[in-house]
């Protein structure tokens, strides 16, 4: 897919960030790389939203590194904020039970 700038706006995502890549996979493939982090998104289209990208480390006082935080995401989340406020609505208009049977996506 080339249509990059449509996600950039959907997922609100604003400079210095940007969408490098826009893959549509429909046979998940396991990715494994120690330098990339993964957030679970608000489904686009009806499909899952996965958002990958490689966070910066800098130097910041003397031999101490930390890594940048994702505008998109709480510090040490797996989920956007966004999904994370879907969950919530979910929760406060039905039981735990009824909003974990909710499916995601197909």
């Amino acid at each position: 897919m080339h249509d990059k700038e449509p996600y950039a706006r959907i997922l609100n995502i604003e400079d210095p960030w940007r969408v490098a890549e826009v893959e549509l996979n429909e046979q998940p493939a396991r990715r494994y790389d120690t330098r990339r982090r993964r957030w679970r998104h608000l489904d686009t289209c009806e499909f899952r939203t996965i958002l990958v990208a490689q966070m910066p480390r800098v130097l910041y006082e003397r031999h101490k590194v930390k890594q940048v935080g994702a505008p998109w995401a709480e510090n040490r989340s797996r989920f956007t904020m966004r999904f994370e406020a879907q969950v919530i609505d979910w929760l406060q208009e039905a039981t735990t039970a009824a909003a974990a049977s909710i499916p995601l996506s197909p």
